[in-house]
């Protein structure tokens, strides 16, 4: 269990990551005007399936090691992660977000 791996090792912190639904390398910034650029243009033209995953902090909930919060470690640098499903997270940003939350609820009421 992702608790007892943080307590056994050298790990300072433990918390649940999720995949980015699609690669980050492929990440474009919009200009004022609309003009589209990529943040990676070495990658534009890289098939996605051969870009490496990457991963986002799911918000959820986080362990760590009471010396490392009073010792202002970093979280992100200095922990482990466990993957969860994308269908279980919700980071609410904007209306869409709530949205999608309401919807995910719904899916788990039983009747």
């Amino acid at each position: 269990d992702l608790y007892e791996k943080m307590l056994e090792g050298e790990h300072l912190f433990a918390y649940p990551v999720v995949l980015y639904s699609h690669p980050i390398q492929r990440a474009m910034r919009m200009s004022p005007e609309g003009k589209m650029s990529l943040f990676q243009p070495e990658h534009e033209l890289t098939r996605t399936q051969d870009l490496e995953p990457a991963y986002h902090d799911a918000g959820q909930f986080y362990w760590g090691k009471a010396e490392a919060w009073l010792g202002g470690k970093k979280m992100h640098t200095d922990g482990i992660g466990v993957q969860v499903s994308s269908r279980m997270v919700v980071d609410i940003d904007h209306v869409d977000d709530i949205e999608r939350a309401e919807l995910i609820k719904k899916s788990f009421l039983v009747d």
